[in-house]
């Protein structure tokens, strides 16, 4: 069993949130993970903003860009399989409501592999698989 860490906990990790880091300090490296939906997720946002850069903050905004690779690259990947993809599909089949569809794959990996996402967000991703498969790490300590 995997922890995925959804988007929006990555803020808090990397500010060293104090609840964050206790319930990071309980768990194995190896054992945290990021979704590749989230990778994207993370690097467009330092793309668009090193592409949009006036040129006084383009080398601030390279090195933003360049800090949130090598963040990235400290922990496992977890990309789609055939398995993700038919969960997503049933997911998407069962819940009718306006989900964003990056929480649905999200949601779908875990599924597929038994592995539980970390996430403030608890609420958006409630309807989708079981609480117990669910944690925050900055509001709760686990």
């Amino acid at each position: 069993m995997r922890y995925l860490l959804d988007s929006n906990i990555l803020r808090y990790y990397t500010a060293k949130h104090p609840t964050m880091t206790r319930n990071l300090a309980r768990v194995p490296a190896e054992r945290l993970a990021i979704p590749f939906v989230v990778v994207i997720e993370q690097l467009r946002g330092r793309f668009d903003a090193y592409l949009k850069a006036e040129p006084e903050n383009l080398l601030r905004e390279q090195e933003r860009l360049l800090a949130a690779q090598q963040f990235l690259s400290l922990y496992q990947t977890v990309y789609m399989d055939e398995k993700a993809v038919a969960e997503l599909m049933a997911l998407r089949q069962r819940v009718s409501t306006r989900k964003r569809y990056s929480d649905v794959m999200i949601a779908a990996m875990a599924l597929a592999s038994g592995d539980i996402v970390v996430t403030r967000n608890v609420d958006d991703f409630r309807d989708l698989m079981p609480a117990a498969k669910i944690q925050n790490w900055v509001d709760q300590v686990y």
